[in-house]
């Protein structure tokens, strides 16, 4: 009767706390008229106070600002200009772009080349957010001599969106400063506009910075535009090998049959495997079965070999499977866990009973990547297998890898051991993952009654909590009498079902003691 009494208790406190709310929100004003509303949204936008806590100085900013108020207005321009706490010059900047007044344009402008970064962020937000009024101070900022100016100005005119910014930021790619001519390529992408395509290219081939010439291969990849093939096909043997990294993907946008011998050639000769693997990608965008060849041998890469395999997969579809399963028997590990990266992005369900041997395999990668593309794939057939390597006491990086699938999975199978992971295990990390897991069977309704009432002797408020909703949600208030018929009736439920019902009124009752001590039931007692 005791414990009846506790848990009845226990499940009783969230009825209550779910019947405050419903009645907190019976006692709600009604609903307000069209006008009211907005009537109400107008005096929330002409009234905009920010605060900001310094822990560190232990000091609280506080900046009011009302439309129409013109003292407030000038004393936060004040503030943006003079204040020595940056925090205060970071508020100003930020209540002054949601006033949107076009007045605080000049001082934000100005305010872009503050010595502090945050300062600089919130000026350029609130340009961006004060919006058309913005442009036209923005382009005469562009020719600024201040460094700082033009390189914040050329991002917001791209963020803007306005057409008119063109051709003053294409002057600015031949800028002496290399952050601008940087930037400047990043708002031309925005803005989208293809007659920036010849200045960018101009700067990928002849740029001395690494950087810009990056952000130009990147860019041209985004705009799309046949004429950059040939010159990114070039800067494949960029002395930068992220530069000839960025080209090879921008191919892979461009989609273009001009890319598929060069990009071969990168597969096989490439010294920088970063590289290699971006040919791949685009190999795999090219769709072409000339490809198949090379990209089989680059599987035996062990830095892009992944790439390749899911390359594969691209232009053979479900044709790749014989491929890959073949490639799974290969003595080289490196072709084996490829082979599997490849059978995780086919996602054929014959894919899974090859899958499952390769949890025995006998290189700690090749278990890992099988794991892994199990649990992406949410394979049912893998609970078992995989709830052995729990088993694992040696081994707590499969441990956790295996945690992390079943969470994936959510099989109901995987729950008890799961529980049994987070409070015994004897890793930190392993609990925690397990935990993390356990969070994620809640996203849908639980509907196996005796695993939540597992969760009852935990610490764990979060998850005890989110299991007494569930229950609560059944209305199921007198637990105990519940488990007792599920353990009685024979012919109305299964024997597993019995079990874990008798299993729940076994931990129910030393639940009580838990509580009072503190402490979890011996059944779950952590392994010293």
């Amino acid at each position: 009767m005791k414990t009846y009494l506790c848990v009845l208790v226990v499940v009783l406190a969230f009825s209550v706390s779910a019947c405050r709310k419903s009645k907190e929100q019976s006692t709600q004003p009604p609903v307000q008229t069209a006008t009211q509303q907005e009537s109400r949204t107008q005096e929330q936008e002409e009234r905009y106070t920010t605060v900001v806590v310094d822990s560190k100085e232990k000091q609280t900013y506080i900046i009011k600002l009302q439309k129409g108020n013109e003292k407030q207005f000038q004393d936060t321009i004040k503030k943006l200009k003079k204040a020595d706490s940056f925090h205060v010059r970071r508020l100003a900047a930020f209540a002054l772009g949601h006033l949107g007044d076009k007045r605080a344009v000049g001082p934000l402008i100005e305010a872009l080349k503050d010595d502090n970064f945050h300062v600089c962020d919130a000026a350029a937000n609130a340009l961006v957010k004060i919006g058309r009024p913005s442009v036209e101070p923005l382009l005469a900022a562009l020719e600024c001599k201040h460094d700082l100016i033009r390189q914040h100005a050329t991002l917001i005119l791209g963020k803007l969106g306005d057409k008119r910014a063109v051709k003053p930021l294409m002057r600015l790619l031949g800028d002496k400063d290399k952050c601008v001519r940087h930037n400047a390529i990043q708002a031309l992408k925005l803005l989208g506009d293809k007659r920036a395509i010849e200045p960018i290219i101009k700067l990928l081939k002849e740029d001395e910075d690494a950087d810009v010439r990056n952000s130009a291969a990147n860019a041209l990849g985004e705009l799309k535009d046949s004429r950059a093939v040939n010159p990114l096909i070039e800067a494949l043997d960029d002395e930068n090998w992220l530069v000839a990294s960025s080209s090879a993907h921008a191919l892979g946008e461009l989609r273009d049959p001009r890319a598929l011998e060069p990009c071969i050639k990168a597969l096989k000769e490439a010294e920088n495997w970063v590289v290699r693997a971006g040919a791949a990608y685009t190999l795999g965008e090219l769709r072409d079965p000339k490809a198949v060849e090379p990209l089989i041998k680059a599987m035996e890469d062990e830095r892009c070999g992944d790439a390749a395999a899911r390359a594969i997969v691209k232009i053979k579809g479900s044709e790749a499977f014989k491929l890959l399963t073949k490639a799974l028997k290969d003595k080289n590990p490196i072709v084996r866990r490829s082979a599997i990266e490849g059978m995780g992005e086919l996602k054929d369900p014959r894919a899974a009973e090859p899958l499952i041997k390769a949890l025995s395999d006998e290189d700690a990668i090749v278990r890992y990547s099988a794991v892994i593309a199990l649990g992406n794939m949410k394979e049912s057939k893998a609970v078992k297998p995989i709830i052995k390597i729990l088993q694992n006491e040696d081994d707590a990086f499969d441990r956790k890898n295996a945690i992390k699938a079943l969470g994936k999975i959510r099989d109901m199978r995987a729950f008890e051991p799961l529980v049994h992971a987070m409070v015994s295990d004897r890793a930190r990390i392993v609990r925690s993952v397990a935990r993390y897991s356990i969070m994620k069977f809640f996203s849908e309704p639980i509907k196996d009654e005796p695993s939540l009432l597992m969760l009852i002797g935990l610490k764990d408020s979060h998850i005890l909590s989110k299991a007494m909703r569930e229950l609560d949600k059944r209305h199921n208030l007198n637990i105990i009498d519940k488990l007792n018929l599920i353990v009685s009736s024979k012919a109305k439920y299964t024997e597993r079902e019995r079990q874990k019902a008798k299993e729940a009124l076994e931990l129910v009752e030393k639940t009580v003691e838990a509580i009072h001590n503190w402490t979890l039931p011996e059944k779950w007692a952590r392994k010293r």
